[in-house]
């Protein structure tokens, strides 16, 4: 929270107006922005004759010019420490010519003044105000244990003792205390803690080593025998087990030697039928190898297409007959192989004998040797017949090729295609990241001051900032208005200096904006900093609010040399880091901060 600095508060002052040396020793205990005067509310108003014309609050211990003129002695001192001549008349004046009023005191303190608490309509003495405050029924104090809550002193007992969530209560199974928001924490792991009863050794063990304690160490809990896989399906306690393993050597050794016997079966089988798998592969092998040339020739012509078979269907070929015709082995066979010229001759004769005409193509006649008529007449049949087969299966190979190429082609247009079009995407998507963030800068134009910051994945950033990896989060850069001032704000969600480790810490920044030169400089105006509660209900929600001026005098609010002021202004410990988590501050992991800045008239 912010820490604002007081001051005594005496009602009277006897001794005489300070010396030069006294001057700058008081003055040394005060910065340029304390409270010197009363600040409460008059019953009747004030009259000006008791109003200091330094800081326009009631004279606090009032002293006299020699030029006539009543002041606040400190506000005086310090004006004289600043320009030594009364700022009203600018005689030159010295704490020499200073004189207390005591008249003009003790008539001050006789005024009458409201008490500064809510719904308190006390009206006292000013001499008497702060005494009453501090007893006042009405007075607003923090809870002790720490929940953040702000109470009336009569509802403080009952919240400390009843309502706070953070209330100290006893658990009745260890007898610790903790916190009552902590109970369903603690209770499950005092459960785990608290001694059970083992069902089968009925021995007192903690509930968490409980299935430890019977899965490996209790002396009654039941266990299958270790060769229960190879048929021992005795189930004994684990005492029991260990003698049965003594005296039951020799029935795991029958269990054993059955177990190995049946494997060994089972993988004899198992040899025998991949030896027969061999065997019927090898049979089919040596029966390839004894296939006529035209049983071949005719098992090669199926795997041809369509329009080539229709193209050869002239020719038909019957394996029986060409296999009756065959010059036998002895005749025809040389080298273990069959004679080419005497099957060829046999294949012709059957075509003859069917009258078949054996079909020349394009390619055959114009090969360069002389035309040749395949008729049944004979001669040069096969010649032809071997050719055309050669040439139609040399066709659909180039087919192929030809086919492959072209593919290729297409292929290479495609990724030529996917290529060009992958670049345009990409084009388009740098164009919409562009839009995206003109938008986003034209909302943070267009929010006039008021701006809410949402910090996703809270517990992650929280812990960054905890281990140092991430300390410190900067917010977008918002305006005031369209053409007004720029800033952030800064947050540590783990908090510095003396905050580190127990609150969050948040300040705001000046930013170079697009306008600078055109604004007044330093920035003077007020800022509003949120930590918004996002309970579900809006009744239950209490927001932590804090409100600065903005001192011209700090580096903070002058104009920015670099993008973001390296100064900034805030709270090193504005809010409590236990109370985040606790009272509703954050939903769905996102934390949410609000900034308000309203720019003075001046600046405007």
């Amino acid at each position: 929270m912010s820490v604002k600095l007081g001051i005594p508060r005496s009602t009277e002052r006897a001794s005489p107006v300070s010396s030069p040396d006294v001057l700058t020793n008081e003055l040394n205990g005060f910065d340029d922005n304390t409270t010197v005067g009363y600040d409460y509310e008059f019953i009747p108003t004030l009259d000006n004759k008791y109003m200091c014309p330094i800081c326009l609050l009631a004279l606090r211990d009032p002293v006299q010019t020699g030029c006539g003129h009543r002041f606040c002695h400190l506000c005086i001192l310090r004006c004289i420490k600043k320009k030594a001549r009364c700022p009203i008349d600018q005689m030159i004046l010295s704490p020499k010519q200073l004189f207390q009023d005591r008249s003009a005191h003790r008539e001050v303190l006789d005024l009458k003044v409201r008490c500064t608490n809510d719904n308190c309509d006390v009206v006292s003495e000013l001499r008497n105000i702060e005494q009453h405050i501090e007893a006042c029924p009405f007075r607003k104090v923090s809870c002790k244990h720490g929940c953040g809550e702000l109470l009336l002193v009569e509802d403080c007992d009952r919240h400390e003792s009843d309502l706070c969530p953070m209330r100290p209560i006893m658990c009745s199974i260890c007898q610790q205390e903790f916190p009552f928001n902590a109970q369903n924490e603690h209770e499950e792991d005092c459960k785990q803690h608290q001694p059970v009863e083992c069902q089968y050794c009925h021995h007192q063990i903690k509930r968490y080593r409980l299935n430890q304690h019977v899965s490996g160490e209790c002396p009654q809990a039941p266990i299958r025998c270790v060769f229960d896989k190879v048929g021992c399906h005795l189930e004994l306690s684990r005492h029991g087990i260990q003698k049965h393993m003594e005296g039951a050597t020799q029935i795991h050794l029958q269990y054993l030697l059955s177990t190995v016997s049946a494997l060994q079966k089972h993988n004899d089988a198992l040899q025998k039928s991949l030896q027969e798998a061999k065997d019927k592969i090898k049979q089919i092998d040596d029966n390839n190898m004894n296939l006529s040339p035209a049983a071949m020739l005719r098992t090669s012509m199926a795997g041809l297409d369509l329009d080539d078979q229709d193209e050869l269907s002239s020719v038909n070929i019957y394996d029986a007959d060409l296999t009756n015709e065959t010059p036998s082995a002895s005749g025809t066979e040389e080298n273990g192989e069959y004679d080419e010229i005497a099957m060829i001759k046999a294949y012709n004769k059957h075509m003859e004998e069917n009258e078949i005409p054996i079909p020349i193509t394009s390619s055959s006649a114009s090969s360069g040797s002389s035309p040749v008529v395949a008729t049944q007449n004979g001669g040069t049949g096969g010649e032809c017949t071997t050719s055309t087969t050669f040439q139609v299966l040399q066709k659909k190979h180039t087919d192929h090729d030809q086919k492959i190429v072209s593919l290729d082609h297409h292929v290479r247009e495609l990724s030529a295609k996917m290529d060009n079009q992958l670049l345009q995407m990409k084009e388009i998507s740098n164009k919409v990241i562009s839009v995206e963030s003109k938008l986003e800068q034209q909302e943070l134009r267009c929010c006039n001051g008021v701006y809410y910051w949402r910090i996703k994945d809270y517990a992650q950033m929280r812990k960054s900032a905890c281990t140092g990896e991430t300390p410190v989060l900067h917010s977008p850069g918002f305006y005031t208005s369209p053409q007004g001032y720029r800033m952030c704000m800064r947050v540590n969600l783990d908090g510095v200096e003396d905050a580190q480790g127990s609150h969050l810490s948040l300040f705001i920044h000046i930013m170079k904006g697009e306008h600078d030169d055109l604004l007044t400089w330093p920035f003077s105006g007020s800022i509003t900093l949120t930590v918004l509660n996002q309970r579900e209900l809006p009744s239950a929600r209490s927001h932590v609010t804090e409100n600065l001026e903005a001192r011209t005098n700090l580096m903070a609010f002058q104009r920015p040399t670099t993008e973001r002021n390296q100064k900034g202004y805030g709270y090193i410990d504005f809010f409590p880091l236990r109370m985040i988590d606790s009272q509703g501050f954050v939903k769905d992991n996102t934390l949410v901060i609000k900034a308000q800045v309203k720019v003075a008239e001046s600046c405007a």
